[in-house]
């Protein structure tokens, strides 16, 4: 049997085997080191409970419309705070119900690109998404923040609701508060 090793360790079988295995090991360690990519840019991402406190009239500078404190939404940025969405508790896209007639792009409708940044308040603008035909829909709300992204400001230069601002603040959701939040 010694003799037949040598002859197959000669002819270069051997290495051949050792390949093999090496490519194998190769293989798992890419495979690790993708799902480890994966988590990281999973980890990139940030989703935030935001709970409604009042709306602001623009002209007038009255609050109205108070909070109950369970109303809210969750926000997820992306991409290091460049980009960020009205989403679900999991960071996936919300698709919030808007009839037959919504455009198949709709759900792209919902992106937020940070534009700009001024006295501790970051401004993030909703995506132009072009129709087709010269159309395009979107680019009409701004998301603000404070500048440690507690307070959050939701103005949509639409229709009637040009003339509010919907407040918002950080929060805990209220599927996750286990107590009161205040005592009388």
């Amino acid at each position: 049997m010694e003799a037949v090793d040598h002859v197959r360790f000669a002819l270069g079988e051997e290495d051949s085997d050792n390949n093999i295995k090496i490519g194998k090991i190769m293989k798992k360690i890419c495979l690790i080191i993708a799902m480890l990519w994966v988590n990281v840019m999973a980890c990139m991402s940030q989703t935030y409970y935001y709970k409604y406190l009042y709306t602001v009239n623009k002209q007038t500078g009255a609050k109205s419309s108070p909070g109950d404190g369970k109303t809210g939404m969750y926000i997820t940025f992306t991409n290091n705070k460049s980009h960020c969405y009205h989403s679900d508790k999991n960071g996936n896209v919300y698709k919030p119900n808007r009839g037959p007639y919504a455009p198949a792009t709709d759900e792209r409708m919902e992106i937020y690109n940070y534009e700009s940044s001024n006295n501790g308040i970051l401004v993030y603008r909703q995506t132009k998404v072009e129709l087709g035909f010269g159309m395009a829909a979107g680019g009409w709300g701004t998301y603000s923040f404070s500048s440690d992204y507690n307070r959050m400001n939701l103005n949509l230069a639409m229709y009637d609701l040009a003339n509010d601002i919907k407040v918002y603040e950080r929060s805990t959701p209220p599927e996750q508060q286990t107590a009161p939040q205040q005592l009388y």
